[in-house]
């Protein structure tokens, strides 16, 4: 029950990241129609580029700290920035474990 507690709270956590993305995304793609701001000025990049990539590192930083445990040895180990993008289903993502190599579908581990 407790893992359960702390995977929703983390997929809630990540759902309100993606809201405020979304929310602060529009507002921004809104004032740059409203002030007629070409899409080649720093403000569009800002804009455009720069929030995507605020969603990225918080969603990362969240993902970080829950530690996952290899099914093949049951090492436990951190996720990596690249490891991010990998395949997952609920608890579970494709990664391959930092100590014996090999490829298996680690579960988060909450003690």
């Amino acid at each position: 029950m407790k893992k359960e507690n702390y995977f929703r709270k983390l997929q809630k956590l990540i759902w309100i990241d993606i809201g405020i993305f979304t929310v602060v995304y529009i507002i921004g793609t809104i004032i740059l129609e409203i002030f007629n701001i070409p899409i080649n000025s720093i403000w569009a990049w800002l804009i455009l580029g720069g929030i995507p990539i605020f969603l990225v590192i918080s969603v990362y930083t969240k993902l970080m700290k829950f530690p996952y445990e290899c099914q093949s040895c049951q090492k436990v180990f951190n996720i990596k920035f690249r490891d991010m993008f990998t395949l997952h289903a609920g608890d579970s993502r494709r990664l391959k474990c930092p100590y014996c190599h090999k490829t298996t579908w680690a579960k988060i581990k909450i003690d």
